[in-house]
């Protein structure tokens, strides 16, 4: 077995030139017991390894002659230790494997103090870090005092050490109980590095040898992927290069592919590494040998491939910020996180994003998530409100939502801050509050005035501060503005006094979410107010300045850092300060039509509104309210051309006064509601007498049809009110007590196909004998299909209730009378309901009489599947209707569909999906056991519902599956 090397050929040659022969061994890792605190990057003792301190690297062969600059901030480790005690400041470094280790190379931090390592012990580990040797005096090695010491920020260069000894399979190399070179507190390592050989590796060892899976759980799509890292090392721990190795799947459901599927060679370190995908969901083992040394390694990796569906309850949404103005300007970030069931992300799906509300998102459609399974959204609203947002990806509706919180958007103008902060003062009573409560102000009883307020000298109304040329963040005013507002001014009222003691330079910056974090400090150049040039030296009245720069979105909290004044003395002075927002545009807030309300979206800027039937057009003037400002036309006043001609109108408001540059046109839609059922009542009147053959009011009674029946509704309901039917015997065929005779429609003519429930309320019911039948009759001339209810009492006093609906075809007259065997007399209540269903929702009305199982119109679609999948008749091509199928996800078979609302709500009609293996055997859907789901949770559109039928790809046997849409209508 050849021993291997760490280096290149040409990284040996560099090492020629130094003092000591060997590898250059960097540290896979580095700890340190102390720093600087904080988030400082100095804090880090990986500084000292990753090659941060040094000014080229991009050569490997000359690392070693690589310099280093003394650059502040990010390229060095630095420790507040000085002297510290044994123990009190420990460095460790991993070398990540064992090596035989015989000196080390340092890079000093180069800074005025001498503020690198001076004097240290050494203890090593051989086996990992467990356990380290009784440390090692620095003497011993030839290092008690580096004696590196400089006062200057100069380049430094690559100082070597080398050991009195070689140190033997160390793994990790610990630095302990230091002290630097100067009177300060600190000391420093920009870059350090060792210098040993690599022992010689033995035969690949079964047990010490690896293999490790990363990440362990991967998505079953077929492309994520899972590195396996084999590392083999001899029985000492000593990698073992040069070596063939393969990689096997030793069990599991599916076959992963492993990439590169040949042998590979382990590297210097050992290592060799494979890629391993699948797209079958389970967990998958795999098992690493060695084919030159035919050693299997025993340690194996396994992955868990998880399935790549999306996961409602583990999935997220989420937005920031919370709470967002309603000014249709500012945003809100809605960010939606796609997990699987296993928590795994899932980048590349497409997903959408719907509010509740009146609310604008982008994008529209859908977006796709990142590799951190991520797709984000920007809401945004014009209307005040609490707004839910809901994701959707692959017809999976996450659990989770997000909302915001669309405040109302203050009037434009004057914003007085709610509190104030100052971190310095002269202190009190002339606190930074001073400058906000209004004390600073001669009248402040008027707000529509207060801008025009002046401000007169008083000791006690105002705010002082010490400072007078701070460094950055020495002194900042915060104000907190109790609210959620766009700002776009400041009004300011001077302190008059000698010495120009007024604010002059400072930065701004600002909060969006309650003064949690501000954001990078705007230079107050960039507002127009980098030198306010306000310097009195007199104590006469002052009145507001005011400094106006572009607009801020959703500011809650404003901050003015680093402040100067104008004058010599330490002092500078704020007696009033106030902001301004922009003016509210103009907007249309309310409508009402005919005693209608419209539906406003300040988003999109359109309203719509239904009017009752009926409603007149043409001189249709619609009354609203405005937040402020004019509109054309106006409340009350019919748009030009009116709704009759052009629909929708136009509505422009605009407010000269206070917003001139802003216009808002409204798009106002009109529709007309349905003619609203029609409803008969004929009251003959108490006590009337109806002998047998009479008809009512000495004819039939006419009700006319509409033209068009609206769907599904009763049209007409005729009552007879205390009416007393007698009936005389007529012979052994029975008797008419009463025909009445009722016109369903013009003489001659259809009167529609209908049904028909007849309720009669009423008592004294003389039937003569027992088992007398009552009879209610309807068709032609009294002729067609009866209503029949049979009595059990000679003398019954009750209801009848002929409750069982019956269907009537033809045309022309409907005659309904009461006969019994025995004369007899009856006084009550006669109702009857009539409700069309020749143009109503269910099939009968929507085929016209059409067969289900017929092709009326010839397209190769049954007229019953058409009337499901929302056809408007027989004579529709319903072929673009047919469900859709998508084979593009790895777990299951997808089929869409639109579903006809009033074909599922029909009771006459059912509809199922059914699936097989064959065409012989059907399985109605859903089926929990085959995990087979039928999702019809998506919102109606137009009358449509959309049905998803995802069903599992497992279900399939030899690799066949098929589906059908069933729809039986019943007679």
């Amino acid at each position: 077995m050849k021993p291997k090397n760490l280096l290149t050929l040409p990284a040996i040659f560099a090492l020629f030139s130094l003092p000591a022969v060997g590898d250059v061994i960097t540290p896979v890792g580095a700890t340190s017991t102390t720093g600087i605190g904080g988030t400082d990057p100095r804090d880090d003792i990986a500084q000292a390894i990753n090659s941060s301190g040094l000014v080229d690297v991009s050569d490997p062969s000359s690392e070693l002659d690589d310099t280093h600059t003394s650059g502040f901030g990010t390229d060095y480790w630095m420790s507040e230790n000085g002297s510290p005690a044994a123990g009190g400041e420990v460095l460790e470094f991993d070398l990540g494997s064992p090596f035989d280790v015989n000196g080390l190379y340092y890079w000093a931090y180069n800074r005025t103090a001498d503020r690198s390592m001076r004097t240290f012990d050494i203890s090593y580990s051989t086996d990992g870090g467990t356990t380290f040797t009784t440390p090692v005096s620095a003497a011993s090695l030839g290092m008690a005092d580096w004696t590196i010491g400089l006062s200057t920020n100069t380049v430094s260069t690559v100082e070597s050490r080398s050991f009195n000894t070689t140190l033997a399979g160390v793994t990790n190399i610990r630095f302990s109980n230091l002290q630097n070179y100067g009177s300060t507190s600190y000391y420093t390592l920009a870059e350090i590095r060792f210098e040993g050989t690599v022992p010689a590796a033995g035969t690949v060892d079964a047990d010490t040898s690896t293999v490790e899976a990363s990440p362990s759980a991967v998505l079953a799509d077929g492309t994520s992927a899972s590195t396996i890292t084999v590392t083999l090392k001899d029985a000492s721990g000593v990698p073992v290069g040069s070596e063939d190795v393969t990689l096997a799947n030793t069990s599991g459901p599916g076959t992963p592919t492993i990439s590169p599927s040949a042998t590979q060679t382990t590297d210097a370190t050992g290592v060799a590494t494979f890629t391993v995908s699948s797209n079958t969901v389970g967990t998958e083992v795999f098992t690493a040998t060695s084919s030159t040394d035919s050693v299997t390694v025993t340690q194996t990796a396994s992955v868990d491939f998880q399935s790549p569906v999306v996961d409602a309850g583990n999935s997220s949404v989420s937005a920031s910020p919370t709470s967002v103005p309603a000014n249709d300007v500012s945003t809100s970030t809605v960010t939606v996180m796609l997990r699987n069931g296993g928590g795994l992300v899932l980048p590349g799906k497409l997903v959408s994003l719907a509010g509740d509300g009146e609310n604008d998102v982008t994008p529209a459609g859908t977006a796709t998530t990142d590799a951190n399974g991520e797709a984000t959204f920007t809401v945004k609203s014009g209307t005040a409100g609490l707004e839910t947002f809901t994701a959707t990806s692959e017809a999976v509706t996450i659990t989770a939502t997000a909302g915001v919180d669309f405040s109302e958007v203050p009037s434009g103008g004057y914003i007085t801050p709610t509190g104030a902060t100052s971190t310095s003062t002269v202190g009190s009573p002339r606190t930074i509050d001073k400058a906000i409560d209004g004390s600073g102000l001669t009248d402040v009883l008027d707000p529509s005035s207060v801008l025009d307020d002046s401000h007169a000298y008083d000791t006690s109304a105002y705010w002082l501060s010490a400072s007078t040329a701070v460094s950055a963040g020495d002194e900042e005013l915060t104000f907190n503005l109790g609210g959620s507002f766009d700002v776009d001014k400041v009004y300011y009222w001077t302190y008059e006094r000698d010495g120009d003691r007024n604010l002059r330079t400072f930065d701004i910056s600002f909060s969006t979410d309650g003064g949690g974090t501000f954001s990078t400090p705007v230079p107050a150049a960039s507002l127009n107010m980098a030198d306010w040039a306000i310097g009195g030296n007199d104590r006469a009245p002052s009145f507001a300045r005011t400094a106006t720069f572009d607009t801020l979105s959703g500011i809650t909290h404003i901050r003015f850092s680093n402040l100067q004044n104008h004058g010599d003395p330490s002092y500078f002075a704020l007696y009033e300060l106030r902001f301004g927002g922009p003016p509210v545009p103009a907007l249309i807030t309310d409508f009402q039509a005919e005693g209608a309300a419209g539906t406003i979206n300040q988003a999109a800027k359109t309203i719509t509104v239904e009017v009752p039937f009926g409603t007149d057009l043409s001189n249709l003037a619609p009354t609203f309210t405005l937040s402020s400002g004019d509109c054309i036309p106006a409340s009350g006043s019919p748009p030009s051309p009116t709704f009759a001609v052009q629909n929708p109108a136009t509505y422009t408001v605009t407010d000269t006064a206070t917003d001139p540059d802003t216009v808002n046109t409204y798009t106002v839609t009109v529709t007309v509601g349905p003619e609203p059922p029609p409803t008969l009542v004929i009251d003959l009147g108490a006590g009337t007498t109806i002998e047998a053959g009479e008809f009512i009011s000495g004819g039939p009674i006419g009700l006319p049809l509409p033209t068009t029946l609206p769907t599904g509704s009763i049209l007409r309901s005729i009552a007879f009110n205390d009416v007393t039917l007698t009936a005389t015997d007529s012979g052994s065929d029975g008797n008419y007590a009463s025909d009445l005779t009722v016109l369903l429609g013009p003489p001659g003519t259809a009167g529609g196909d209908f049904s028909l429930a007849v309720t009669s309320v009423g008592a004294n019911q003389d039937f003569g004998v027992v088992g007398d039948t009552l009879v209610w009759s309807g068709g032609n001339d009294g002729i067609g299909t009866s209503l029949t209810e049979t009595k059990t009492d000679a003398d019954w006093t009750g209801d009848i209730d002929l409750a069982t609906t019956a269907l009537f075809l033809g045309n022309g007259y409907r005659g309904f009378g009461w006969e019994t065997p025995q004369g007899g007399t009856w006084t009550g209540t006669i109702t009857l309901t009539y409700d069309d269903v020749g143009t109503g929702t269910s099939y009968a009305g929507w085929s016209g009489g059409a067969a289900a199982e017929d092709d009326t119109n010839g397209d190769g679609v049954a007229n019953a599947v058409a009337y499901a999948l929302g056809a408007a008749d027989v004579n529709e091509n319903a072929i673009g209707l047919l469900p859709a199928f998508d084979n593009s996800d790895p777990a299951n078979f997808v089929f869409t569909f639109d579903r006809s609302d009033a074909a599922e709500t029909d009771a006459s009609t059912t509809i199922t999906v059914e699936y097989g293996t064959d065409l012989s055997g059907w399985t109605a859907a859903p089926n929990a056991g085959d995990g087979v789901t039928v999702d019809d949770s998506g919102a109606s559109v137009g009358g449509l519902t959309p049905v998803v039928v995802t069903i599992p790809k497992t279900v399939a046997t030899d690799g066949k599956l098929f589906a059908r849409l069933k729809v039986a209508v019943s007679p």
